[in-house]
């Protein structure tokens, strides 16, 4: 995998997130709390619409790569595609319409806002349509990760941002400082992503089908109807309990809390946007990747692969989770020069932190299992997971509210990352137990201890620009010392890939 492509990635992925978190403080100075809790609504409507993938974007882009053996399996797969689109269209339709009915009629009895009414039913209509035209994407997105055009993939991603963030606050600030003006520019934005999206999944699918050789079988061999089907539903299922696990808090809270109040939250969480940086390009590099690995049968290079990944975003997101219990508050004064927005986030910030960073480890499981093609058992096992933390969640959300919602995720997250990818590290893996000896037990163990050291000895000066250095420099010192450590051991640590292709 060539540096400049992860490289190319993770520019986009800290632009992406970084211009996301910047601005917040100044959308709020512009709109206000209340009106900024519908921003924080947005993240959740879009979140739980997601359920309408159903995981078929992830099969598109397995199918893509797994029918590449000949242009008679391709154009099998591109028939499916193209009737998959089909249905993603008026799926799409289906949601703007019913979603601008709801916005209607229910829209100011769900939340307990003194925002103006029509503004209200117009931002609620617009997350609708906003997720409508997104959800077009994702097929032709699916063509475009199957080959690998990442630095394309990051381009889109760039204009999409670039124009969703600093382009809204631009209109906002100088055209109209109603919240109503966020969103329409919110349309404007997916809707030129979107016809990106389209334009260039088209050209790259023709231009595969150019590549590939004809059969030499009179009937080639290619995976049954029954298999893909049985892989979709299972992706599918994870898709939809994923979403309901981790949104439920959220719905409840909205209807529970005040809309100001529900703003701290939401900010809380804006902030493990920083942790997006680091899961979202694995994704995109890794999926792909594990799966022609698999199918090349490359088992030593799959566990090298996936071990230094591993190592790194385990470094990095641990060091930034210790970081957030010791220096959370600060950093949130320094990012948005307000005190109130500062102590009423910090309640929520480490935990969910916390959580969050569990949330990324546990996606190398997935990784495994889905570029294995075996995701049966990882499928019961979060089914069961579940069936219990839902119920759970709208329990503890309703009874202790924020507070309570923020230290139950930290605490479920981290039991099932331990359980189930430490009971998958290390039955596939060779020395699979090293993913926590060697790797994760340390940075935790150092990071902690590092960051209590420091935020006793170190007194902050009262600008928040040396403030901002003091941290920063804090920060870098912990992960290099970290990323050095991994590296030496690394060159005694062998991870090879023990696949049988069993449950």
């Amino acid at each position: 995998m060539k540096f400049t492509t992860i490289g190319a990635v993770y520019l986009s992925k800290v632009y992406s997130a970084l211009i996301a978190v910047l601005l917040i403080p100044f959308v709020i100075d512009e709109v206000g709390y209340e009106a900024y809790g519908l921003v924080g609504l947005f993240t959740v409507i879009q979140a739980c619409l997601n359920i309408l993938d159903v995981g078929v974007s992830g099969v598109l882009t397995r199918q893509s790569i797994t029918s590449r053996t000949s242009k008679h399996k391709y154009q099998e797969f591109i028939k499916l595609f193209n009737k998959v689109i089909r249905v993603f269209i008026v799926i799409s339709i289906s949601v703007s319409v019913i979603g601008i009915v709801i916005a209607n009629l229910y829209g100011t009895e769900w939340l307990k806002t003194g925002l103006d009414e029509s503004s209200v039913v117009f931002c609620l209509s617009s997350m609708f349509c906003v997720f409508a035209i997104k959800y077009i994407q994702g097929p032709f997105k699916s063509i475009l990760l199957s080959s690998e055009k990442h630095k394309l993939i990051s381009a889109i991603n760039f204009v999409y941002i670039t124009l969703s963030q600093p382009f809204a606050l631009l209109i906002i600030k100088n055209v109209s400082n109603d919240i109503s003006s966020y969103f329409i520019v919110q349309i404007v934005a997916v809707s030129v992503a979107s016809v990106l999206f389209v334009y260039f999944g088209g050209v790259y699918k023709r231009k595969v089908i150019e590549t590939l050789p004809e059969s030499t079988e009179e009937h080639e061999p290619s995976s049954s109807l029954k298999e893909v089907l049985y892989f979709a539903v299972q992706l599918s299922f994870l898709s939809v309990l994923w979403i309901a696990v981790n949104q439920s808090d959220k719905l409840v809270l909205t209807a529970t809390m005040e809309l100001k109040e529900y703003t701290f939250y939401s900010v809380a969480f804006s902030v493990t946007a920083l942790l997006t940086v680091l899961s979202e390009p694995v994704s995109q590099l890794l999926q792909p990747r594990l799966t022609r690995l698999i199918n090349d049968e490359k088992y030593d290079e799959y566990g090298s692969l996936f071990y230094k990944f591993f190592q790194v975003i385990s470094v990095i997101s641990v060091s930034l989770a210790s970081f957030m219990f010791f220096h959370g508050e600060r950093l949130l004064y320094i990012w948005s020069g307000d005190v109130f927005l500062s102590e009423k986030s910090f309640q929520y910030l480490p935990w969910i932190f916390a959580g969050s960073t569990f949330t990324v480890l546990s996606n190398f499981c997935f990784l495994f299992r889905y570029s294995t093609g075996q995701l049966g058992m990882h499928t019961k096992v979060y089914a069961a997971y579940s069936f219990l933390v839902i119920p759970s969640n709208v329990i503890i959300a309703t009874l202790y509210l924020a507070n309570g919602m923020a230290v139950f995720y930290a605490v479920t997250s981290t039991t099932l990352f331990f359980i189930w990818s430490g009971y998958n590290f290390v039955k596939y893996f060779s020395n699979g137990y090293k993913f926590f000896t060697h790797t994760l037990i340390p940075s935790i163990s150092f990071s902690v201890l590092y960051f209590y050291i420091f935020s006793e000895l170190i007194s902050f000066p009262e600008k928040r620009f040396l403030q901002f250095s003091i941290l920063t420099i804090q920060g870098v010192i912990c992960v290099i010392l970290l990323l050095t450590v991994q590296y030496l051991m690394s060159k005694k640590v062998h991870v090879r890939l023990n696949w049988r292709g069993s449950n």
